[in-house]
């Protein structure tokens, strides 16, 4: 299975109060979810589904955890299913379930960490530090 998080670094935009937006999906499988080229909050959500896999790591098997986005309904949920093995659901506009897959902690934890490491460089490349900034840093140290 290849779970990655899609970014990209070109499409990254500050708002006059500071907020950064950009293009951020998710690759299951070769799926683009919510879809393709999708712009949202890549530091913010970033930050959100380093902590949603930190808490689901440390809760065991049979936990779950539901990584949102934040423009739209769209959410994904991981549950693991042992100590090795995770499921991937991509839900859609409704809740319904678009697509499940089957992944390792660690490819998720690498592409969540690989993909925070990215934004946050291009950030500081562009003098854009924040406490959005900081919390990223915060939740993919943790």
């Amino acid at each position: 299975m290849a779970f990655s998080v899609k970014l990209d670094l070109t499409s990254l935009a500050r708002s006059s109060r500071g907020a950064i937006t950009g293009v951020l999906f998710l690759e299951v499988d070769g799926f683009g979810y919510p879809e393709l080229g999708w712009n949202d909050f890549p530091v913010i959500i970033l930050a959100w589904w380093a902590r949603a896999v930190r808490d689901l790591r440390a809760s065991g098997v049979g936990a779950e955890a539901v990584c949102r986005f934040m423009d739209g309904p769209f959410s994904f949920s991981l549950r693991a299913l042992s100590y090795g093995e995770w499921e991937v659901r991509l839900l859609g506009k409704n809740g319904e379930l678009l697509r499940t897959a089957k992944t390792t902690p660690g490819e998720v934890v690498r592409a969540i960490q690989v993909a925070a490491a990215a934004v946050l460089q291009a950030c500081a490349e562009r003098g854009w530090g924040s406490r959005e900034t900081e919390e990223l840093q915060a939740a993919i140290r943790s």
